[in-house]
């Protein structure tokens, strides 16, 4: 049987729209760029696509636009499949998506997001919404984040790791008066292998109440305010340490066997003093939206790829935004000493990218 040869990637250099020391950016469709890039050669990556039906850019090709929400988490699990390929053993990614509703009754749009990387109120021109009223009854949540991120847990290709809530204590209100507006998004976590590169001291949340750490208080618990004792387990509602490690106990001295250990964190007392880097961020993350006047479109707020980068990117390390945009992901890379590579299908995008990555580029390293 005669099998037909598959094509050769292409070089990556024919999608090369710029490169300046630690930048690099490709122009086009993101999982055609994708397929020509190096395996294993990016550190993390920390992205934003295009949301279901918010958008229309005016660019063919554009992911966004797909007739049915399945078609749409099909041509993610397409470009996410590349993603791990390109990855490191040790990568992770970093996916911030929004959600949006089947169209009402009267046809008129409706979307659950508002204020996030490619997110604005719908009635700005340009502003689009796919006809789902076949699929789901009017004026139902869709589920996109959760759709998506099912789906590339069934490729057993990821682990998905955490789902975090991005919360926008300024989101803009919307104007429905039968269920809450919508005030967040989804940062789904995903790693390629068990074990992966993670810097939780990087992103810690310096602590409240820092005379906790000689030991002498408790943070937390039922007995808050007073010294030692078993309510002082960060287990109990109330509870303010996070996961003290076992070497910032109270009594450092005294050898304890792995059963009394796990005795004493099922009652607490190894929890009477906090790290002394501060807490675990959590799986809320409140981050107000911030605007970028250079562009038409809102980005993300700088701090949201700020700690993805700091936790998931090691020193000198490669971060890729297969959907650029403005490049908020890359001027986050720049700043924290990493290396970027951008791709968008969208050259206007890349020129704002450019005017906003140059006062960064000093701080970065040369691409290795």
């Amino acid at each position: 049987m005669t099998r037909t040869a598959l094509a050769a990637p292409e070089p990556a250099d024919r999608f090369l729209y710029h490169r300046d020391g630690p930048v690099t950016l490709y122009l086009g469709d993101a999982h055609r760029v994708l397929t020509a890039l190096p395996t294993a050669s990016v550190d993390t990556v920390v992205t934003s696509p295009p949301y279901y039906g918010l958008r229309n850019y005016d660019v063919p090709g554009q992911y966004g636009l797909e007739p049915t929400p399945q078609t749409y988490v099909d041509t993610m699990v397409r470009v996410f499949t590349e993603v791990h390929r390109v990855l490191r053993d040790h990568g992770t990614v970093w996916l911030v998506l929004g959600d949006s509703y089947s169209l009402n009754s009267g046809g008129a749009p409706r979307s659950g997001t508002y204020n996030g990387y490619r997110g604005a109120a719908t009635t700005r021109p340009g502003l689009i919404r796919p006809r789902t009223q076949d699929l789901l009854p009017a004026k139902n949540l869709i589920g996109i984040p959760w759709r998506v991120a099912f789906a590339l847990q069934d490729t057993r290709l990821w682990y998905l790791r955490q789902a975090i809530v991005w919360h926008k204590p300024n989101a803009t209100p919307e104007s429905v008066r039968d269920r809450p507006s919508c005030s967040h998004e989804y940062v789904f976590l995903l790693a390629k292998s068990r074990f992966y590169y993670f810097n939780l001291d990087a992103i810690r949340v310096p602590l409240a109440r820092p005379d906790a750490l000689d030991g002498t208080r408790i943070i937390g618990g039922r007995n808050k305010g007073h010294t030692g004792g078993i309510g002082a387990t960060a287990r109990r509602r109330g509870a303010t340490a996070h996961g003290a490690h076992p070497k910032y106990t109270t009594d450092p001295g005294v050898h304890r066997s792995p059963g009394s250990r796990r005795n004493l964190l099922a009652t607490g007392t190894q929890h009477t003093t906090a790290h002394p880097g501060g807490r675990n961020p959590g799986s809320v993350w409140s981050i107000p939206t911030r605007p970028y006047r250079g562009a038409h479109f809102a980005v993300y707020p700088l701090d949201l790829p700020d700690r993805a980068v700091a936790a998931g990117c090691p020193p000198e390390g490669l971060v890729l935004d297969p959907f650029s945009g403005a490049a908020t992901t890359g001027v986050a890379a720049l700043r924290q000493g990493r290396q970027y590579w951008g791709i968008d299908i969208k050259a206007d995008y890349h020129d704002i990218a450019i005017e906003r990555l140059s006062p960064h580029q000093q701080s970065a390293p040369e691409p290795r």
